[in-house]
């Protein structure tokens, strides 16, 4: 999506309605160098998590959640709408990004209307004008160990006058978004958007969901 640098402003998958699928909730298993992973916490039955807000292994303390990476290939970046985002340029402007945030909205939401909401947010903020064409291709409740949630995969196809105007070569982006009841009234949310410029990593996103887990 349209990229944002700290200078400036500082789902392949099956199509699903009304069922459930299982997230496993382990850790990732994408390697890196010793020195890049999350730090270790010492044997303890009561040692909590330390906040790690890099790949390969990310802990958002903050929105009580943890997940791999899509690729190790991206850095902290900037965004209006997610505290956490991790990015990887793809074209003039415009970045692979992946992040967390929290999505608690009004009481009683449930992680369904919060994913759509947060949706709807993106497009309407980070795609340009005109407003780019969008076709859902996932709408499913989940679970994240034992925590109840909703994802959302949507196909996004940029508006050509808009392409045009900001020169890009990108065409379509993929966007997921998942939203868990990370505690009572309180939801968070995770996304990745991966452009067809990378559309390799496509298939990627559905094992790195399973990596999801509530800290």
């Amino acid at each position: 999506m349209i990229a944002r640098t700290i200078a400036g402003l500082a789902v392949v998958g099956l199509v699903l309605a009304g069922c459930t699928t299982k997230v496993s909730g382990r850790p990732s298993t994408t390697t890196g160098s010793e020195s890049s992973k999350a730090p270790a916490a010492s044997p303890s039955t009561t040692a909590k998590p330390v906040e790690h807000l890099s790949c390969p292994q990310v802990v958002d303390l903050r929105a009580h959640l943890a997940y791999g990476c899509v690729t190790d290939a991206m850095t902290r970046g900037i965004s209006p709408i997610w505290t956490v985002k991790l990015e990887r340029p793809a074209d003039v402007n415009w970045t692979m990004d992946e992040g967390s945030t929290d999505v608690t909205g009004v009481q009683g939401e449930t992680p369904a209307a919060a994913a759509k909401r947060m949706v709807k947010r993106m497009i309407d903020e980070l795609y340009g004008k005109p407003l780019p064409k969008t076709k859902t291709e996932q709408d499913a409740d989940i679970t994240v160990g034992s925590a109840p949630g909703h994802l959302i995969q949507t196909l996004i196809t940029i508006d050509p006058a808009y392409r045009q105007q900001q020169h890009l070569r990108v065409q379509q982006e993929r966007l997921w978004i998942a939203v868990v009841q990370v505690a009572p009234g309180k939801l968070s949310g995770w996304y990745t958007s991966v452009p067809d410029l990378l559309k390799g990593l496509w298939a990627a996103v559905p094992n790195t969901i399973k990596t999801l887990q509530v800290v």
